[in-house]
């Protein structure tokens, strides 16, 4: 149920993305998505809804990138399309393979690991929305895997503990609501996303006490969706 409402959140945060011409963050946060749905289609066998979320992100190329970025993402269609949605798990090389093409993707759009403060305050937004997609993929990973260390990559071995990654993206957010201060309606989407992100944070943060992965997945669907609008 936390990975519904993490993923929930996600989506939310995506339609957002969608509408903003900021690059690279928009596309970054698709490709986080089509992994955290690699992940879920592994973890519930027959879940043709995540399967088919995941084909879609990864078959919506993102124009005028450079080429390394075009052929890593073009690298992730391919590992896609190999997944068999009701196989009931996912090959831990495809999930390292895919996590490759992800790295290759980020990496090459140059400018993805710019710090917060280097960005413009939209722009700062849809990095916050990324990072909270890359956050959701390593929740679900490891709260869905038998000995909770979830899928081991180069990727999931760059980031931080989970407690730690929680802490960093809130005190983001509230740095965020400061920037907006003076936006009343981006205050008041922002007012609602803290309601639901203070809702899940501290599950997230906190995986060996508690795993509620389809809760969480739900509530980042609906972070997202209500910055899309």
């Amino acid at each position: 149920m936390l990975s519904r409402l993490l993923l929930a959140a996600s989506l939310m945060f995506s339609s957002f993305l969608a509408q903003a011409n900021e690059y690279p963050w928009n596309t970054l946060r698709e490709g986080y998505e089509a992994r955290n749905q690699v992940i879920l289609v592994g973890y519930q066998e027959g879940d043709q809804t995540a399967y088919q979320n995941m084909l879609t992100r990864v078959n919506r190329i993102p124009s005028n990138l450079p080429a390394a970025a075009q052929a890593a993402w073009q690298k992730m269609q391919q590992y896609a399309q190999t997944i068999d949605p009701d196989a009931g798990f996912i090959d831990l090389y495809t999930v390292i393979d895919f996590d490759k093409a992800l790295q290759e993707y980020r990496a090459a759009l140059g400018d993805a690991e710019l710090a917060p403060t280097a960005l413009s305050p939209a722009a700062r937004l849809q990095r916050w929305q990324a990072q909270l997609e890359l956050l959701t993929g390593q929740y679900v990973a490891r709260a869905t895997s038998a000995s909770g260390d979830g899928y081991q990559t180069e990727l999931s071995k760059s980031l931080p503990p989970l407690n730690v990654f929680v802490d960093e993206m809130d005190v983001e957010f509230k740095a965020l609501q400061g920037i907006f201060a003076q936006d009343a309606a981006m205050q008041a989407k922002l007012k609602d996303v803290n309601k639901q992100w203070s809702y899940i944070k501290k599950p997230v943060g906190d995986l060996n006490a508690r795993s509620v992965v389809f809760v969480v997945t739900r509530v980042v669907d609906k972070i997202q969706r209500d910055l899309s609008q």
